[in-house]
């Protein structure tokens, strides 16, 4: 190893007693035994051990019985470039030879980084890739085990793979991982990056870069609530605008740019400073309904008769465990009065909740309908599917949509499917297309059922479902896909969750292109593509809109425009990754690449805050848009009339 590179090494291993995350995009370090860090194993289980020895005193050990049998790391917030794969692990073992993978967020597209690494060959002297450093005790060494290139940020897979074993018990024991820069491509810092408009919550970017052959750029930012330069998004190769949303109101800001390729990451371009505008001093909604209870997360549609039907979630408390039932109401004006509530589906003893309803208009004609029946917990739920050929009046048997639950993934037993509000999607093939959650787990008191938390952890999966015969049968054609690592259990306070990957929404963003975002901890949506009508899907990966722990709400606007409705601000020391006081939408005509014309349906100064905004659903007929979502209080349900051209105005109205 050259020896400038063995100082590098030196300096970077020596920061492993503070690892370094989202914030860095150099030398990159992860504890194998952090909160952030998931780990995956093929049946087996690994477990922390404590060691004064080890850096942050603690490390990982991974018992490997037979050969073929593996360990997995999701390392969080990854920037692209080219890397120094070092490991810090025990010396003191039999542990053997290993095979070394770098995958995506899914674990999938893995490359080889070392055929069959000696986890056990520390030799003396300067051997080519192995530094021993002397500030370690016994017990723990680092190592390079090789290189790996990375073209996009996000979250990415370490697999390591058992070849040999040998008499004994072959145990790896690893204490942390350490991505070392190793670029080789000089990139410049791209040039003149200006403001092109803003709002109380958003900023838009443009900039140039003479760079040839840059396969993106990663956008920073300084600023409430990060105080150091925070990775907040990125471009792909040849676009050289960005919105950088969930801004506060009245508020400095500082942004830059660097390129990127999978060789490198480039100097940042020079800091262009901001404040943002003021946020409005009113909602910009009107109140449909005020409740003590909780009615809201619905669906609407318009019927043959010209009224309107409007199904929502209704419950007395406001918490998510306590019992559903669906209510409806109806609008003889085009939604500017409603009729009082009616139960639809209820049970009066309590026992089964009915929740999250989703209304379509399917192409016979006929109206399709689904919904959750939940008949202890969120761990014992499914999915169904009613037809109506006479406008809402009467609905057919239902028929399971999750039929195929129990389903074992990853070592965990998925027993129950929610999933969001409002999500039953119909593509232009015809075919029915329902995106859901399932959950694992097991509640921690007898006496209430509903109360699915503590001491065992909960773990969600995203799964799609599709119907080809307008809902008389459906099968799976995506997941159960969860995403390790993303439970930000420190500081984020629901302990409870482990792994996190629900409420998704889908979109058919042009013909036969769908495009699916999830809900998790991370501080951006995933998101996972399909060019062929679902038969055939892209990894999970990162997606570059920013979000805290709220659903996405994908839209179609026309043959190749989409929407995506969201709560744009994140702020990790908060609950939810950061509180809900605006709710803002984008458009993109390319797919989901890239996102720009953020506006404002409703929001607030997040010093109020009783004002929150979330939760939305829609309707469009030949006036305009109508949004219906919780707000300002939290659970009052609200509606704002939007023109039919507002969500790709160039003008922007008055607040956003």
């Amino acid at each position: 190893m050259p020896m400038i590179a063995t100082l590098r090494l030196v300096f970077a291993l020596s920061l492993f007693v503070r690892p370094a995350f989202a914030s860095s995009v150099g030398f990159q370090a992860y504890e194998a035994e952090a909160a952030d860090v998931g780990r995956t194993t093929s049946g087996l289980a690994t477990r922390t051990e404590s060691d004064a020895r080890a850096s942050e005193a603690a490390w990982v050990r991974f018992s490997g019985e037979a050969p073929g049998d593996w360990v997995q790391f999701t390392l969080p917030a990854v920037q692209p470039g080219r890397y120094a794969l070092v490991l810090t692990h025990r010396s003191d073992e039999s542990m053997g030879r290993w095979r070394v993978e770098f995958g995506e967020a899914d674990g999938s597209h893995r490359q080889m980084i070392h055929a069959g690494y000696d986890m056990n060959e520390f030799p003396e002297g300067s051997a080519p890739g192995v530094l021993r450093l002397e500030h370690h005790r016994p017990g723990f060494r680092s190592a390079t085990v090789g290189h790996v290139e990375l073209a996009a940020p996000g979250y990415k897979t370490l697999r390591l793979t058992l070849l040999e074993r040998d008499e004994g018990a072959r145990q790896l024991g690893l204490d942390a991982v350490a991505l070392v820069p190793d670029f080789t491509d000089s990139l410049l810092a791209p040039d003149s990056l200006g403001v092109t408009s803003s709002g109380p919550f958003h900023v838009d970017l443009e900039w140039t870069d003479s760079n040839h052959g840059t396969a993106g750029h990663l956008i920073e930012r300084r600023g409430p609530p990060d105080e150091e330069w925070t990775v907040v998004g990125h471009t792909p190769a040849g676009i050289t605008r960005f919105v950088s949303t969930g801004l506060q109101p009245s508020t400095r800001y500082e942004h830059r740019v660097r390129a990127f390729t999978s060789k490198g990451l480039g100097e940042p371009s020079a800091a262009n400073a901001h404040s943002s505008a003021q946020a409005p001093d009113q909602p910009l909604g009107t109140a449909v309904r005020q409740s003590k209870g909780r009615i809201g997360e619905g669906t609407v549609l318009g019927l043959n008769d010209g009224r309107l039907l409007m199904y929502l979630n209704a419950q007395d408390a406001v918490n998510d465990f306590s019992v559903f039932k669906i209510v409806q109401q109806t609008s003889q004006d085009g939604g500017q009065t409603w009729s009082e509530v009616s139960p639809v589906f209820e049970d009066p003893t309590g026992k089964t909740a009915y929740l999250m309803p989703s209304l379509l208009r399917l192409a016979d004609g006929g109206l399709g309908l689904s919904y959750c029946v939940r008949t202890q917990s969120n761990l014992s739920a499914q999915r169904v599917f009613q037809r109506s050929q006479d406008e809402g009046a009467t609905w057919s048997d239902p028929v399971v949509i999750t039929g195929d639950l129990p389903l074992v993934h990853d070592g965990r037993t998925f027993t129950g499917a929610t999933g969001p509000h409002d999500r039953l999607v119909q593509l232009t093939n015809g075919d029915l297309l329902l995106p859901v959650h399932l959950t694992t787990g097991r509640g921690d008191r007898d006496d209430d059922p509903f109360h699915d938390r503590i001491p065992s952890l909960l773990v969600s999966a995203t799964v799609v479902y599709r119907s080809a015969d307008q809902g008389q049968s459906w099968q799976r054609i995506f997941g159960p896909v969860s995403l390790k690592g993303t439970s930000q259990r420190t500081p984020y306070r629901y302990h409870w969750f482990d792994q996190v990957l629900s409420e998704p929404s889908l979109v058919e963003s042009s013909p036969g292109h769908l495009l699916l975002f999830m809900r998790n901890q991370s501080g951006f949506f995933q998101q996972a593509t399909s060019a062929d009508f679902g038969s055939t899907w892209s990894p999970i990966h990162q997606s570059s809109v920013r979000a805290p722990l709220s659903p996405p709400k994908l839209l179609k606007l026309d043959t190749h425009t989409i929407a995506l409705l969201f709560n744009p601000w994140v702020d990790r020391s908060q609950g939810n990754l950061g509180a809900r006081f605006a709710l803002g939408a984008m458009i993109s005509d390319n797919d989901g690449k890239t996102w720009r014309n953020f506006q404002v349906i409703d929001g607030g100064d997040p010093a109020a805050r009783s004002w929150l905004f979330c939760y939305p659903f829609l309707h469009r007929d030949d006036r305009g848009w109508q949004v219906y979502y919780f707000g300002p209080s939290g659970f009052s349900l609200m509606r704002r009339n939007l023109p039919m051209d507002w969500f790709q105005e160039s003008t922007r109205p008055p607040g956003s």
